[in-house]
């Protein structure tokens, strides 16, 4: 009689064990999920939306992020050129931009911001306009350039 009351308490105790243990692994998927870029436990994002042709030939990129309020300064770097070009000497970028730390909101949100990327032309630069493609780049880095994450996309202007 005692036999299988022991063995009921096992097997209870077991399924206590087995619930914990799944409900830790469901709550830390989600908090594991992302680009692999989790510093401090939270993903640090950067994400490319509508790029546009805007006044003065400068390049209007609509950047989607999400940093980390605790740890490094984080700043958003925003660069672009013609995805077509194949001189080496005319692929440096185009534009460069930054949106500086002070002016993001590092939460656990994701936040926009609308970067408006200035022409860089060296002499030696093919013309540009509408309907031409675009490469950009967005990077979430430290102050030091040090990326924290990186995406590129290339989108008709």
């Amino acid at each position: 009689m005692q036999s299988s009351r022991l063995r009921q308490r096992l097997a209870a105790t077991a399924l206590v064990v087995l619930a914990v243990g799944a409900g830790a692994v469901a709550t830390a998927a989600p908090a594991m999920a992302g680009d692999g870029s989790t510093i401090f436990g939270k993903d640090n994002t950067v994400a490319i939306g509508n790029v546009a042709l805007a006044p003065d030939k400068a390049i209007a990129v609509d950047v989607t992020y999400s940093c980390d309020p605790v740890g490094d300064k984080l700043a958003v770097d925003v660069m672009w050129r013609l995805a077509d070009e194949r001189d080496s000497n005319v692929r440096s970028p185009r534009g460069v931009a930054t949106v500086q730390h002070s002016a993001l909101t590092c939460d656990a949100n994701k936040h926009d911001v609308r970067v408006t990327v200035p022409v860089l032309l060296p002499k030696d630069s093919l013309p540009f306009g509408k309907g031409d493609p675009a490469q950009v780049t967005t990077q979430l880095s430290n102050l030091e350039g040090a990326p924290y994450a990186k995406t590129v996309k290339v989108s008709t202007l």
